[in-house]
Formats: C-alpha cells, structure tokens, sequence
C-alpha cells in the first residue's frame, strides 16, 4: 500500500494478527481538547527528568541510517480529514530540504504510518473503547509508546505539539504528539509546518536569549494580558510582580489563562522553570525568517488590523551603525528558511552509504 506523498517516503507495513479494524462512530470520542499530556510549548535539547533530543536513528536497513518517525492518528475517521493536511505540511519541510532524504538533501528524516496487515491504517486507540477511556479510547497495544500520535482538536485555528523525542522516566503512550482540527484551514498550513518543526525538536526562534537584539515584545497586545495581569493583581500580586512574572514563568500564564508562555526569554539559552529547563540551540545566528519565529499578528487581540499596537512581536529597525532606530510589524513565514533547514541537517544529517 502506497499513501499519496507528493515525494516519495520511507513507508513500512507494520504486520499484526489482529483483526480489521472497526470505525468509531462520532459519538464515540470528543473532539473537544487533547490529553493533559500534549504540551503546547517550544521543544529545545534536553530537560531534567526526561531527556529530549533528536529522534534517534532506527532504519531497519541499516546501511541507509535513516531517522523514522513513525506515526498514527488517534481515530480512522479523524484520519479521513487529517491525513491531506499532515502530509502537506510534511511535503513542505521535505521540499526545503531538496527532496527525501539522501546524500543530495543532506538529512535523513523518513515518515512511516502503521498498517493492519491487510493495510487498514492502525489508529493510535482502539476503535469504540472511548467510553472507557476518554477522551479516545485504549490506547493499542501493538503500537509503540515512542510513535507520534496524530489527534483531532476542535478549534480550526490552532495546531500544538509535543517536544522533541523524549526517552527517560513516566513514559507514556502516545508521548509524541502533534493536534489540529479535521477541517483545519489549508490556507494556514504553515502552521502545521512550524508544528512538525517542535516534533523535529525546534525551539521557538523569538525566545532566544538574544531575541531583545532583533524582536520587542509588546506585552499589552497578547491576548488576554490584561486581563490576567488584573486578576493576579486581584490575587494579591503587585503590578509589577504580576508583570515580571507573567513575563518570565511559563506556569504563571497558564494559571490566569495567558499564553505568554511562548514568548518568555531563554537565559543563557535556558529556558522553562528549574524543574523542567529546556536548552535552546543557539548556535547560529538570529533567524528573523525562521518558520519558528512568531509573526506578529500571533496570539494578538487584533490579528488583522496591521497596527504596530497590536503587534505581540515588532521587528527591530536599525540604522547603518546597528542602533534600533524604530520597530515594525512582520507577517508570517510560510516555510522554512535557509536556517530551518540548516539546523535540520545539522541535527539529522545524512549518514548512510
């Protein structure tokens, strides 16, 4: 069996005894949030605990040191939606990098989905255990724990991740993962793109440690700021505690329901709370153009007025002596950069033969 690649992929039939499957039906799972388990933040090297990294090299050929990352969809009929969207996003990062992998694309990055032996896709949860374990069901034996798990959202507008490839300790199933709507708009795919990027393990590019150089964070045009700002201050938290920290702790917004998260600065390329820090690669320099980089309408009160006030990230103007003279909004990055690509091959070079 041979999916639709618009280039051509790695793809192995994964053989099991077991029965053809059955399609859930609607009612059967809800569409309405993906686990606690999925978490919707950058991906960097490594963490304390668990230990990120790049997926690691498993091609059963082993002459072809391919790195294979399996994957599934939590449900067949959420796969009959997703599947178009997902390999157009994957079609994207292998067009940049100037084809499949080998020795005149520099990477070794392959897609593999999971078949029944008669070559019926294998969901990531067996079909019509949802009532049992929600949200989706039991999550299917056969499958391995490490394999990125595809699952339906119901906002069409938003795409999470999860980070890199974790190994270590309280490795659940399904620990891989990526979530977007069945009728996710294809005019956003790019989005998809930056999200398979987090799979890959990429960082978000304006949380460097030296992003002040390049981008300014207009806090007040994150959506929900002020109002999270107002009820920390409600709590107890002076004004400026309540800043400092929505600005910095990760937690902190998600405990009054902001996502400033995402644009909390790295240190010294560290990045997230002492229990839990992720390392930023920042090797290279800055990427104004990377696929990570957040626009500036992104998470914004008003996406669409084009207004610098209600840009969440400006882009710094500077004069020919290299001082900030002005700060102006930038639209989204559709695909990846000369960088993106970079350090997919740096981390996934070609090995093989």
């Amino acid at each position: 069996m041979k999916l639709p690649f618009a280039t051509t992929y790695l793809l192995i039939l994964l053989t099991c005894s077991l029965a053809s499957p059955q399609y859930a039906q609607s009612s059967d799972y809800n569409f309405s949030s993906p686990p606690s388990s999925l978490v919707e933040r950058g991906a960097g090297v490594s963490n304390q605990g668990n230990i990120l990294r790049p997926w690691p090299v498993n091609d059963p050929v082993a002459s072809r040191k391919l790195t294979v990352i399996e994957f599934c969809f939590a449900l067949l009929p959420f796969r009959e939606q997703a599947l178009f969207r997902f390999m157009m996003a994957i079609d994207i990062w292998i067009n940049a990098l100037g084809g499949e992998a080998g020795p005149h694309s520099g990477h070794s990055i392959a897609f593999q989905e999971t078949f029944y032996s008669d070559g019926t896709p294998l969901p990531c949860y067996i079909p019509g255990t949802a009532q049992n374990h929600p949200p989706y069901g039991q999550w299917n034996p056969v499958l391995p724990s490490h394999i990125l798990q595809i699952m339906p959202v119901s906002d069409r507008d938003s795409a999470v991740a999860s980070v890199g490839y974790r190994v270590g300790v309280n490795l659940e199933n399904g620990r891989h993962s990526m979530a977007f709507a069945p009728d996710f708009d294809v005019e956003r795919i790019y989005m998809l793109v930056h999200e398979l990027g987090h799979v890959f393990g990429m960082m978000h590019e304006h949380q460097r440690s030296d992003r002040d150089d390049f981008v300014q964070i207009n806090w007040p045009a994150i959506s929900g700021y002020e109002t999270g700002l107002q009820a920390a201050m409600t709590e107890g938290f002076s004004k400026e505690e309540a800043e400092y920290r929505l600005q910095t702790e990760e937690a902190f917004g998600k405990y009054f329901n902001v996502p400033t998260g995402d644009f909390n600065k790295a240190v010294n390329g560290i990045l997230g709370p002492p229990d839990d820090p992720y390392t930023i690669d920042e090797s290279s320099p800055y990427d104004i153009d990377s696929l990570m980089n957040y626009a500036s309408a992104h998470y914004s009160l008003a996406p669409d007025s084009g207004d610098a006030k209600d840009a969440t990230i400006l882009k710094w103007v500077k004069d020919e002596s290299g001082n900030k003279i002005g700060s102006v909004p930038y639209p989204h990055n559709t695909a990846p950069s000369v960088g993106d690509v970079a350090w997919i091959r740096k981390w996934y070079p070609w090995r093989g033969a």
